[in-house]
């Protein structure tokens, strides 16, 4: 009687251990999704304007082009629907130069039938394949001398972006400004590769070039500026000049246009959009 009674309480209790285990289970299968859906939703962003400038000077040898071209396609995977994406090439004709790429994602696909979600799928991979094309494209060793290194014209073409959107204007190269020897004669020649960025007063600097490329506070409005420089390490010829002093000189600049310097260094993360 009493052993029945044992058995008995013993099996009513593993019962009870056993629905309260598979509770357990439905209730976090249930709630799973709903966590998931949140931060998914959370770490959903508005729409960018992503312009990607590549300097093509031979002052850039082939192993840091190498570099900085796995730092940007750390970038590709985070490129969303809606972002439009321009590729531009830095050189001596940077002024009238037409993009290597200029196209937007499609839009988010949610709410929309399965085969419009698969057609939009599609379309969205065959434009990122395009867009690393282009890019290894703009990172290959020109196929004529580069006479001068026109970096400020990238500034000069900038507009903020028709539908208000925060634009990411992601610069690679060595930042040195050189003007060609068929400028005109009313302008004061740049030289950046051959000025001392400790002893320059950048105050004057930057306002010497607003003034040539009439220029304003609202230049660079709503652009997010991020400086991919050459790995000084990864050639045989070093960086010229100090890239904190140049830096310093760069973060006048684009704060004096509108715009903000994020990042001026040798790396990317992928996180930057």
């Amino acid at each position: 009687m009493y052993v029945r009674s044992t058995v008995r309480f013993h099996f009513s209790f593993l019962i009870s251990i056993l629905a309260g285990i598979v509770a357990g289970c439905v209730g976090t299968a249930e709630i799973s999704p709903r966590a998931q859906t949140k931060t998914a939703s959370q770490s959903a962003r508005a729409p960018l304007h992503i312009v990607f400038a590549i300097d093509i000077s031979d002052s850039v040898c082939s192993k840091q082009r190498e570099l900085e071209l796995a730092n940007v396609q750390k970038l590709l995977p985070n490129i969303g629907p809606g972002d439009t994406v321009e590729v531009f090439q830095i050189s001596d004709v940077t002024a009238f130069a037409a993009p290597l790429f200029s196209e937007t994602m499609p839009p988010p696909s949610a709410g929309l039938t399965r085969s419009k979600v698969t057609e939009i799928e599609r379309r969205r991979g065959e434009l990122k394949r395009q867009l690393s094309a282009r890019l290894n494209l703009a990172f290959a060793s020109p196929d004529r001398k580069i006479n001068s290194t026109d970096v400020f014209s990238i500034f000069d073409r900038f507009k903020p972006d028709a539908q208000g959107r925060e634009t990411r204007l992601v610069m690679v190269g060595d930042g040195l400004h050189v003007d060609g020897l068929n400028i005109s004669a009313s302008v004061q020649p740049v030289n950046m590769e051959s000025m001392d960025f400790v002893t320059l007063k950048i105050a004057t600097f930057v306002q010497r070039l607003i003034k040539r490329y009439r220029w304003s506070n609202t230049t660079l409005k709503g652009a997010a500026v991020y400086f991919l420089l050459p790995d000084g390490a990864a050639c045989s010829v070093p960086n010229k000049g100090s890239a904190t002093d140049l830096g310093r000189a760069y973060k006048q600049l684009v704060e004096a246009l509108g715009g903000e310097l994020r990042r001026f260094e040798p790396y990317l993360t992928g996180h930057e959009l």
